[in-house]
């Protein structure tokens, strides 16, 4: 699988959308948007902020493998987003 389909499915496991996943990863939803289609490679500095919003670890996220992964599961409900740094 692609770094793209392995976003998407761990995007639909937790039920979160591109616009969701931005805002609490501080990460532009245009982004997530072109990583999910494959337009882009993302940088693993954008992977490091996702991940743990998604409950995998990067590693996971490049994996060839990721659907057969034993992933964790996120509460979505019991994340906070700190405040942006000024």
């Amino acid at each position: 699988m692609t770094i793209g389909q392995n976003l998407q499915t761990a995007m639909r496991r937790i039920g979160l959308s591109d616009t969701a996943l931005g805002k609490l990863a501080g990460v532009p939803q245009s982004t997530i948007n072109r990583i999910r289609k494959g337009e882009v490679i993302p940088q693993t500095f954008t992977l490091q902020k996702l991940a743990p919003f998604l409950g995998v670890s990067v590693a996971d996220l490049l994996s060839d493998n990721f659907s057969s992964l034993n992933l964790s599961t996120v509460d979505i409900n019991n994340i906070r987003v700190a405040p942006p740094a000024r």
